[in-house]
């Protein structure tokens, strides 16, 4: 898994799992003890920090982890899955 690791959902498939900068890797579960285990796929959220991240059926919805209050949620649509 990536460094820095935080936030995690699972899609029914797939392990999500957000880094520092705001990037959310796809993991198969079935393969996270092998000691090479690229990403499924990956997306870039609006969020440059640590997201805070679940999975809704037909798409992410990520906040800032840390955030105040006042911070924004972003839903992200997937395409191609």
């Amino acid at each position: 898994i990536h460094t820095l690791p935080y936030g995690i959902t699972y899609d029914g498939n797939y392990l999500w799992i957000g880094n520092e900068s705001g990037n959310v890797y796809g993991y198969d579960p079935n393969t996270l003890n092998s000691l090479s285990n690229p990403p499924v796929g990956s997306f870039t959220t609006p969020i440059e920090y640590f997201p805070a991240i679940t999975y809704m059926g037909d798409s992410f919805l990520v906040n800032r982890a840390f955030g105040d209050e006042e911070s924004f949620k972003f839903k992200i649509l997937l395409i191609n899955k």
